[in-house]
């Protein structure tokens, strides 16, 4: 019971962590923009305010990048997930169905009761290799995008 529990606080634990901006990589990368927007105001004019100003510029258009691409990958999460709902419903709900409708029903033959749900095991095993091939395009695009709109030479 005791490992149940602490697993169950780590959990939770983790969670909150998660939540905390000082702790993930886009408030990383925000509390450095800000400190560098900082010092550009401080700045006399001259070579460095302008090679931070880039800089800075340069910043903002990737975390702008990410965060573009983060929402692309949970529009696309969101899909997967109904997608694997439905078919999972309807294979739940065949199941169900198989064996209320054998006696005088339209499955008079056992032997149709293995290919059935086999293949409808095969429709969420492709439904969910279509939606993982999906997510996975999406993400090469954005990356790409991303290298290409902070102007990173993509033959490395």
């Amino acid at each position: 019971m005791w490992p149940a529990i602490f697993t169950f606080l780590g959990g939770i634990a983790i969670a909150l962590l998660s939540r905390i901006p000082a702790l993930t990589r886009d408030g990383r990368r925000v509390a450095r923009i800000k400190g560098d927007a900082e010092l550009l105001t401080t700045l006399p004019d001259g070579r460095g305010r302008d090679a931070l100003r880039g800089a800075l510029d340069h910043e903002v258009r990737v975390l702008l990048g990410m965060r573009e691409a983060e929402r692309r990958f949970a529009r696309s999460t969101r899909l997967s997930m109904t997608v694997t709902l439905v078919a999972t419903i309807l294979v739940v709900s065949v199941a169900l169905l198989i064996p209320a409708t054998r006696d005088g029903g339209w499955l008079d033959d056992e032997s149709l009761v293995v290919p059935v749900v086999a293949a409808l095991y095969g429709v969420l095993i492709a439904t969910g290799a279509m939606v993982l091939r999906a997510r996975y395009d999406a993400r090469l695009e954005a990356k790409v995008r991303q290298r290409f709109s902070a102007g990173v030479d993509e033959r490395r």
